[in-house]
């Protein structure tokens, strides 16, 4: 697990014929504890030969999508290449079987 701006991150990939599986589980930290936590779960990032290539994916994916929504909530100015409020942005390695759910 990572933390990013507020986020756990969870980049653990699963292993199935022969590949590794890129997802990620985002879970908003909360000081609140009357509150349910905000989750999400990108489970179409990509296969990939290697675990720490699915585990960077993952992260690189799961990065983008909060600084994204960070901004869209926030209604800052975007970063070039950013598509918040556009959908997400695609992770820049294998992009094998990846839909942009967000």
């Amino acid at each position: 697990m990572v933390e990013y701006q507020g986020w756990l991150v969870d980049p653990t990939p699963d292993y199935a014929v022969g590949k590794y599986f890129a997802h990620a589980r985002l879970v908003r930290i909360r000081t609140d504890a009357q509150e349910e936590p905000e989750m999400h779960i990108e489970r179409h990032i990509g296969w990939f030969d290697t675990a720490e290539e699915a585990i960077r994916a993952a992260k690189e994916w799961a990065c983008q999508w909060i600084e994204d929504r960070n901004a869209m909530v926030l209604d800052l100015p975007q970063t070039p290449g950013s598509k918040a409020g556009k959908g997400t942005r695609m992770p820049s390695t294998n992009r094998l079987s990846w839909r942009g759910h967000a």
